[in-house]
């Protein structure tokens, strides 16, 4: 018996995102006294019929503070999310409880986009933006590689603006711990991979970066380190984060066909 062929995949240039439609979604943030706090949250939460994923949590070095980023599936509960973050906040150890307003489906992504520093989230493709950034070099030559760099370094600058304030909230402290978990952001983003990285209590060192969406656009044979917007980016953030100036230059970068870029952040 012959069997029908089987259908071609489809071939998708961006990144899909799920949107659970049909389900009713609400962000909320919850402060606490302990992060084990935040599973008594969840069990008396869904106690009333309502699922939790908990997105972030921080917590300070001493464990006697934490905070909750999370989002709350009220498909299949009445509940008043007011009435449920009143509960909650009656919870022993938690200091503060909010939930948003429920939106279902399409509206629930269109009025709770993911945000950056109070800024809306945007999904390209990386081959998009990477060749973009190289188009602009490509018509513009030095100057384009200086106004790629300013870009960078304050989008940086804006992204790590909202940090200090909220460590200062939190009663945290900034360390080079701190720094290397923000790292990982670059991950998270799809701008690059992280093979390895040193920073000293002074706040300097170096990372390896693979599959930087800048060098990538490339393939290898470009005369010069090409990867100015994310080497502004670096620069702005880690500058802001430690509110002194640092300089960050690279000196190897896959663009030009070596194995890693390597970024180097000092005084």
């Amino acid at each position: 018996m012959q069997r029908a062929p089987r259908e071609q995949p489809i071939e998708l240039q961006l990144p899909l995102m799920y949107m659970a439609p049909g389900c009713t979604l609400a962000y909320g943030y919850a402060q606490v006294d302990n992060i084990s706090r935040l599973t008594d949250l969840r069990e008396k939460i869904e106690g009333e019929g309502i699922a939790l994923r908990l997105l972030y949590a921080y917590t300070d070095r001493t464990g006697n503070k934490a905070f909750g980023i999370f989002v709350v599936d009220l498909s299949m509960s009445q509940c008043d999310v007011r009435q449920v973050a009143s509960k909650l906040k009656r919870l022993p150890g938690m200091r503060s409880v909010e939930i948003q307003n429920p939106t279902c489906s399409l509206a629930a992504l269109q009025n709770s986009l993911p945000r950056v520093v109070n800024e809306p989230v945007v999904t390209i493709g990386r081959e998009l933006i990477g060749g973009t950034h190289k188009g602009i070099i490509d018509a513009l030559g030095d100057s384009g590689e200086t106004i790629l760099y300013l870009l960078g370094r304050e989008a940086g600058h804006r992204a790590a603006s909202g940090i200090p304030n909220l460590l200062k909230s939190l009663g945290l402290a900034l360390t080079p711990e701190l720094i290397r978990e923000r790292f990982n952001d670059l991950r998270v983003f799809g701008w690059a991979n992280i093979v390895a990285l040193r920073i000293n209590d002074e706040f300097c060192g170096d990372v390896l970066l693979s599959e930087d969406f800048e060098a990538m656009a490339w393939d290898g044979k470009a005369p010069s380190p090409k990867c100015h917007w994310l080497r502004g980016f670096l620069e702005g953030s880690i500058s802001t984060l430690t509110d002194q100036i640092l300089k960050v230059s690279e000196p190897d970068c896959q663009a030009k066909g070596d194995r890693y870029c390597k970024m180097i952040f000092q005084k």
